[in-house]
């Protein structure tokens, strides 16, 4: 049996060494549990930071990237002209059309954590991100994190935090526009920073 273990990677994350595969299944897919509320809640917050009017909206290619239960597209599909989903499982747009179009937006809703390698985000083509990851508290040893609601071995392979992932993203030509925890005002709260939220945009030079 693999001894879990976990290492900072050339970001400074806690990401494990050697994860187990997971069956990202139909069943795991119904157990998300995006609500209608917290789809719009994300749309009202991306759209805050932007200038211009909803009807430039009207041309927009998005894609919810681990589209979950569908609810956020479902939902998007009321503002953005074409909404798309892409997932590991269930009906959704395959894996070449995700890396062939050049999205307006992409979607990354408690999923970045779920990779093997942050940097593959950048296979795709997209201008905007909008971004929520699991809040990781600061610790000396990732053992400190055993017991954390968050952590989970062989599922979530990064434990990311808010200054990691604004250094990330600035580095890899993406500037941040907003950032902070919008969607702790309607999760379960423990009075700690819980879903960090990031709206970034490509730079254009």
């Amino acid at each position: 049996m693999t001894e879990i273990s976990f290492g900072r990677d050339k970001y400074g994350f806690w990401k494990q060494n050697n994860p187990l595969p997971i069956d990202y299944s139909i069943e795991y897919k119904k157990k998300q549990s995006t609500t209608i509320e917290m789809s719009w809640l994300r749309i009202g917050w991306f759209l805050s930071v932007l200038d211009g009017s909803l009807k430039q909206l009207e041309n927009w290619k998005v894609c919810d990237v681990g589209s979950g239960n569908g609810n956020f597209a479902r939902v998007a599909s009321n503002v953005f002209g074409s909404v798309k989903e892409y997932d590991l499982s269930g009906n959704t747009i395959t894996v070449e059309e995700l890396y062939s179009t050049e999205w307006d937006l992409i979607v990354l809703s408690d999923v970045l954590e779920h990779f093997d390698d942050i940097d593959d985000l950048f296979k795709i083509k997209f201008n905007y991100l909008l971004l929520s990851f699991p809040e990781t508290p600061a610790v000396n040893d990732w053992q400190e994190l055993v017991g954390w609601r968050h952590f989970k071995p062989n599922e979530h392979i990064y434990n990311l935090d808010m200054a990691g992932c604004k250094k990330w993203l600035s580095g890899s030509g993406y500037e941040v526009l907003r950032a902070g925890y919008i969607e702790d005002v309607i999760r379960k709260s423990d009075r700690q920073y819980n879903i960090s939220s990031i709206v970034a945009k490509k730079n254009i030079s």
